[in-house]
C-alpha cells in the first residue's frame, strides 16, 4: 500500500469506523411490479442494495430513476456528478473507477457478476441487453469505505422492452 492510500485509509478509519467494522447489506423489498415495470429504492449509504428485481439473459431493459442522494455535501441524481478534486484524490478508489461519483451502478448477481452503469444508461437514454440472468444488486458509485457520509436514496424503475 503506497503512502497516499495508507493516509486515505487512516482518514476513513477515523471518519467512518462503522464502514470498517460492519458490511451494510439491505434486505430487499420490491416497491411495485406492474405490466413489466419493476421498482426498488436504492439507499446511498448501503453498499449492496438487494433489490428483488431480476433481469433475464438476452432481454432488453429500459431504466428510469427519481430522487436525489448526497455524497457528504454533493447532491446528485442517479446519473452522478463530476468533481475534478475528488477525481484526482479518490477517482481510482471508486468501485467503478471510470464511472462518475454517485452514478447508480447495478450488478447482475452476487458472484461472477456483470456490472452495469445504470446512471450512464439513464443519462444517455440507452437500453440495456442482459448478458446474464440474476438479481440487480445496486449502489451509488463511491469509495468502498466511504458510504457512512452518504444520505438519501433514488427510486429505480425497470421496464422490460421486448
Amino acid at each position: 500500500m503506497n503512502q497516499h492510500n495508507l493516509l486515505l485509509f487512516a482518514v476513513v478509519i477515523v471518519c467512518c469506523p462503522q464502514a470498517i467494522i460492519a458490511e451494510s447489506v439491505q434486505s430487499f423489498e420490491t416497491t411495485s411490479i406492474k405490466r413489466n415495470i419493476q421498482s426498488a429504492t436504492i439507499v446511498a449509504s448501503i453498499r449492496h442494495n438487494r433489490t428483488g428485481l431480476s433481469v433475464s439473459e438476452g432481454e432488453v431493459y429500459q431504466f428510469q430513476s427519481q430522487g436525489y442522494w448526497i455524497d457528504k455535501k454533493y447532491p446528485s441524481d442517479a446519473t452522478g456528478f463530476n468533481n475534478p478534486f475528488l477525481d484526482i484524490v479518490f477517482g481510482e478508489m471508486k468501485r467503478v473507477p471510470n464511472g462518475k461519483f454517485f452514478s447508480l451502478i447495478c450488478e447482475v448477481g452476487q458472484y461472477n457478476r456483470e456490472i452495469i452503469n445504470i446512471g450512464e444508461l439513464i443519462e444517455t437514454n440507452r437500453h440495456y441487453t442482459a448478458k446474464r440472468s440474476g438479481e440487480l444488486i445496486c449502489y451509488a458509485n463511491d469509495v468502498y469505505y466511504a458510504y457512512c457520509n452518504n444520505k438519501g436514496s433514488v427510486d429505480l424503475s425497470v421496464w422490460l422492452m421486448n
